[in-house]
Order: structure tokens, then C-alpha cells, then sequence
């Protein structure tokens, strides 16, 4: 939001066209705000690097398939037990409620680029330091 303003600012006029920033159908309609979360999602995407589990001895059924006992399993902790649409509409009003509240942008001398730069696997990912300013957009926030 901070290092490209013009695609916050085109969802920020497209929330003012909605009745409710909590209606997560009307956010998820909007072009803006789909373009917004997946582009988010493909350049930094929310599933860890590592994670593992090993089956029980006595194996599971997953999805209609059995996996043997002792192999190890390597799934996304995030998405086990979460379905996607809810994840998807938790973020959709975190970034509806941000933008129509906030001009974010960068302090004095940053530029963003410690958060990946300075990025390490830990595990999952652990971003570098992002310093950032909130400006009210208006003088009700």
C-alpha cells in the first residue's frame, strides 16, 4: 500500500460505493479488492516454508485416501483446519477497514525493503523490519 498508493486508492473509492465494510460478499465482488488480495497472496504468500507431521502407526484416511503409518506428511499449517473463503473474507475486511481509514505510507528516509530483504526462514517466514506511517483520511478516525 505504501510503496504503490494508486491500486489502495482505487479500492479505497470502491469502498465507499458499499453500504457495509463488514459485508464480506460486496467485498469480495469488488475487482479492486479480488486484484488486491491476490496479488498480496502471490507475492507473499501466507503459507510457511517448512512443517511437517508423521502419521500414526496405525496410518489415516485423508480425503478418502489412506496414508500408512510413519510417513511424513508436509502441509501448510495455516490452511489445515481453515477453509480458504473464511480466511479470504477475514482478510478482505482487515484491508477494507485499513484502507478506508488510512493513507499509509512510508516514513522519512524508508523505502520498504527491509521487509524482504531482510526476510529469514525461520521455520515459516520472518519478515524484516517495516516501518510505516497511518494517516487518518479523514478527522472522524
Amino acid at each position: 500500500m505504501a510503496l504503490h498508493p494508486g491500486p489502495t486508492e482505487v479500492l479505497r473509492k470502491d469502498l465507499q460505493t458499499l453500504d457495509s465494510l463488514h459485508d464480506v460478499n460486496a467485498l469480495l465482488s469488488l475487482p479492486s479488492m479480488n486484484g488486491f488480495i491476490n496479488e498480496t497472496l502471490r507475492l507473499y504468500p501466507t503459507t510457511p516454508t517448512g512443517g511437517y507431521r508423521v502419521t500414526p502407526p496405525e496410518g489415516l484416511h485423508v480425503a478418502g485416501r489412506y496414508i500408512p503409518g510413519g510417513t511424513t506428511v508436509v502441509a501448510p499449517a495455516y490452511n489445515i483446519g481453515r477453509r480458504k473463503k473464511l480466511a479470504l473474507a477475514e482478510l478482505s475486511i482487515v484491508v477494507a477497514l485499513m484502507v478506508s481509514k488510512y493513507h499509509i505510507r512510508f516514513p522519512p528516509g524508508e523505502d520498504g525493503s527491509r521487509v524482504v530483504r531482510d526476510m529469514r526462514d525461520c521455520f515459516t517466514a520472518k519478515p524484516g523490519q517495516l516501518n510505516l506511517v497511518f494517516d487518518a483520511v479523514d478527522d472522524r478516525c
